[in-house]
Parts: C-alpha cells; structure tokens; sequence
C-alpha cells in the first residue's frame, strides 16, 4: 500500500539517520543490517518484538547498537569482526 511521503524521515535519511516511531527492535536492527559490512542478528524473539521511538545516526551501526543499550537491556556478542548477536 502507497503511503504518504513524511518530510522530516527524508531530511533525516538525507544526513545518514535513522527516525523510528513505536518499531520493533527487530525492525530497526534490519535498517541498522543495511548500513553494516556483516549481520546483527537478534535471537530472542521477545526482545525482536520490543517497540522504540528515536532517531539513530546510520554512518556506524555499532555505535547505533551501543546506543540502544542505553534503553534495552540485551548484550551484544561479537562471535567475529562481522557477525554480531544480540541476547538477553
């Protein structure tokens, strides 16, 4: 379905952020995905589904993770220098 175009996520996609309202954890870390050489993945399924509402800068998503630590309480295991995972 065709939605109306918001002005202000434009803006903020221009100058590399990201702006999510009421999203998924799982949903953000998928935009995150497309910014970063290897995959974030996250594997609690309750954690995936726990909603956010901010902005996060796309020019380093493993700062942007660090970040979302400050509001969520999970950890995240690198496992090598491009897959990351997130866990309770």
């Amino acid at each position: 379905a065709l939605e109306p175009i918001d002005g202000l996520q434009v803006t903020a996609w221009r100058h590399r952020e990201f702006m999510f309202h009421d999203m998924p954890l799982g949903l953000i870390v998928e935009q995150l995905n497309r910014y970063r050489t290897g995959p974030i993945l996250i594997l609690d399924s309750q954690l995936r589904l726990r909603r956010l509402s901010g902005s996060l800068a796309l020019d380093d998503p493993d700062r942007s993770l660090k970040m979302l630590q400050q509001v969520l309480p999970f950890r995240v295991m690198h496992v090598t220098s491009l897959l990351a995972l997130i866990t309770t």
